[in-house]
């Protein structure tokens, strides 16, 4: 005996889809034009989507979230699975129709996996109503799965743990740094490094930023960058530069900036801080080590205070490396 759902009133509808699980959401929705829409008009307890790219050409991921707790996964394998002896459902998918075999976790499928992410990732998030939380790409030679080709434009964190050295990545790692929005964390592990390539004019306001190689970072960019968290490795940056970005904190009323971690072969010269009024370090004043973890020793950092009353260290190492901290909480509480 079939269950007449669509004949029933649209409140009594809502309800029964509230109670259905998430893979049976999903299904529903791709039954016809209308089922997807009142899927999408229905209130759902998710926060969004995290994209997941895995090492290799092994997998792509699109995981739909309810704060830290996963829902449900949709997997796309490198291979397709034609010989699979299994149950195969296919589901039409926007514009595409895709084979999944279905398991209580997640969907899986195969082969086309820059498409069916695409297809996936944008179908999911509208239905749902959900941003994208995080998108994370691995060591993959696969052009086809970065931010640009998906058409992201907007996201919470996006880690770029790794990417091949090839000439076709400099419009990529354009694209990720001028046109996507990253509010939270934005992490570049290696990029290839490119003489010719350079950032002119881009603003970065994420909470932390980390670039592992930097080379293509600019004063002009550095100096505006408005983050709590700045670490930059392989940069070009010279110590004049990191000097006039203490001096800009220093003369204004920025509380929101916590943390810089510069390396670069142009910090040849030591940093002039004397216009700061710069003080040894004082246990009686502030903790020795600036992390929780004690991983941060900061015993043989200079302390400059701004007329606020915030307390700030600099320390300069002899591997090219400044660190600049803001004291947030002089004494941290530490673990062990």
């Amino acid at each position: 005996m079939t269950f007449p759902l669509l004949k029933l009133p649209f409140l009594a509808i809502q309800n029964v889809i509230q109670s259905l699980e998430t893979p049976d959401k999903f299904d529903f929705s791709t039954c016809s034009q209308k089922c997807r829409r009142l899927v999408k008009c229905t209130r759902h307890p998710y926060t969004g989507i995290d994209i997941i790219v895995g090492s290799g050409r092994s997998y792509s991921s699109v995981i739909l979230r309810a704060g830290d707790r996963t829902c449900y996964d949709w997997y796309c394998r490198g291979q397709e699975y034609s010989r699979m002896r299994v149950r195969k459902d296919r589901r039409t998918v926007g514009d595409m129709t895709i084979v999944f075999r279905k398991k209580p976790d997640k969907m899986e499928t195969g082969g086309l996996m820059a498409e069916k992410l695409k297809v996936l990732n944008k179908y999911i998030s509208d239905l749902f109503n959900v941003p994208i939380l995080k998108y994370q790409y691995g060591n993959t030679p696969n052009v086809k799965l970065l931010p640009m080709a998906l058409g992201i434009k907007k996201c919470e964190q996006m880690i770029i743990t790794a990417v091949d050295d090839y000439t076709p990545g400099i419009p990529h790692l354009r694209y990720i740094i001028e046109n996507v929005e990253v509010s939270k964390k934005l992490y570049i592990g290696y990029y290839p490094i490119y003489s010719n390539f350079q950032m002119e004019s881009t603003r970065f306001s994420m909470d932390i930023l980390h670039l592992n190689t930097a080379a293509y970072i600019t004063r002009n960019v550095f100096l505006n960058m408005d983050c709590s968290v700045i670490e930059m490795r392989r940069s070009s940056l010279s110590s004049e530069d990191i000097l006039d970005f203490i001096n800009r904190w220093y003369n204004s009323k920025n509380t929101r900036f916590e943390r810089l971690l510069v390396e670069s072969d142009n910090l040849k010269t030591q940093l002039d801080l004397n216009g700061f009024n710069p003080k040894p370090w004082n246990s009686s004043v502030r903790g020795q080590y600036y992390d929780e973890k004690k991983h941060m020793n900061f015993s043989s950092g200079l302390d400059i205070i701004r007329s606020d009353g915030l307390l700030a260290t600099v320390k300069q190492s002899e591997a090219e490396a400044i660190e600049f901290v803001v004291w947030k909480n002089r004494f941290p509480v530490y673990l062990y």
